[in-house]
């Protein structure tokens, strides 16, 4: 997979502590972002594969891509 999606996000230029927000700190905005990218799904599979662990990517916080990962089957660490 290319990384020529991430031109395209609509991420780019915002202050990155909006998508690796402080633990309990709320999601929302960021998911708000998310929901309205056109590449949000190039995103998250970009996560998935690379297994990055902190952060918000596709809309999808650290819990939900191990969830992910899990009904797809593969090991988490």
């Amino acid at each position: 997979m290319s990384d020529d999606w991430k031109r395209e996000a609509i991420c780019v230029g915002l202050d990155p502590d909006i998508f690796f927000p402080e633990p309990g700190a709320s999601l929302q905005l960021a998911q708000a972002i998310c929901a309205r990218c056109p590449v949000q799904a190039d995103c998250l599979e970009y996560a998935m594969k690379h297994h990055i662990h902190w952060g918000i990517w596709g809309g999808v916080s650290e819990r939900g891509r191990r969830t992910l990962r899990r009904r797809r089957g593969v090991r988490t660490a």
